[in-house]
């Protein structure tokens, strides 16, 4: 069983040709998407955290770089 990260992290990877930047913006679409399909009573009662795709680095670099791993 996977997670929601891991889920949209190997469905964003399926496009061969994705950036950084792109690989971001296609998992934080996704992720939000589901939170939406997802609405429910409970929802409404308890506030759920979202979870949200970041890019850390210990240098700065390019996002629309090609993503490599």
């Amino acid at each position: 069983m996977e997670g929601a990260m891991t889920f949209t992290f190997k469905k964003a990877l399926e496009n061969r040709h994705v950036t950084y930047a792109s690989l971001l913006a296609s998992m934080h679409t996704d992720i939000l998407a589901a939170k939406q399909k997802c609405f429910s009573l409970r929802g409404l009662f308890h506030r759920e955290r979202l979870q949200e795709p970041l890019l850390s680095s210990s240098k700065e670099f390019n996002v629309n770089e090609p993503f490599v791993l």
